[in-house]
């Protein structure tokens, strides 16, 4: 009988609230933002840093980019970087990097130029997109990438 009773109030008190609840909201979905024209997001995130690099054509492998450490925009993508042997947009190339740290990784892939940009007093960068790699330089790439985003972030913090 309580139980009865206790149904019956709670029944009365919640017709009660739905009276006093506005009506219920329709929600319209809108249409997802379309990306600028020519802007293609990216796969991966990218980060400015200094690594060891050595590039060669695919068709060319005497013309080799001597080694060097260079500045270098990273990503598990691909990489960019300034020009140091004449190549063409869509050529193939062999990239061998080698990630420092305590114990240096080295990376062989290939790859292909995807776009040049102007420095100024002539010279010029080079992207590179990586068209075989194997999934395990992928991952450290990745994990380079993230271990290089920590390490600058806490000298921000250290600065200000």
């Amino acid at each position: 009988m309580l139980f009865r009773s206790l149904v019956k109030n709670s029944e009365s008190s919640l017709s009660e609230a739905q009276r006093h609840c506005p009506p219920p909201v329709r929600l319209q979905q809108l249409p997802a933002a379309e990306p600028s024209p020519g802007h293609r997001s990216r796969e991966y995130f990218r980060i400015n840093t200094e690594i060891s690099v050595r590039y060669w054509a695919l068709d060319n492998p005497l013309q080799i980019a001597s080694e060097c450490s260079a500045s270098v925009n990273l990503s598990a993508g691909g990489l960019r970087l300034r020009q140091t042997i004449p190549l063409k947009l869509r050529q193939e190339v062999v990239l061998a990097l080698t990630l420092p740290g305590e114990h240096p990784v080295m990376i062989e892939c290939l790859g292909k130029v995807v776009r040049f940009g102007e420095l100024g007093e002539g010279r010029r960068e080079v992207a590179f997109e990586y068209t075989r790699i194997a999934g395990r330089d992928r991952d450290r790439i990745i994990a380079f990438c993230l271990a290089e985003q920590r390490r600058v972030l806490r000298q921000k913090v250290r600065v200000d």
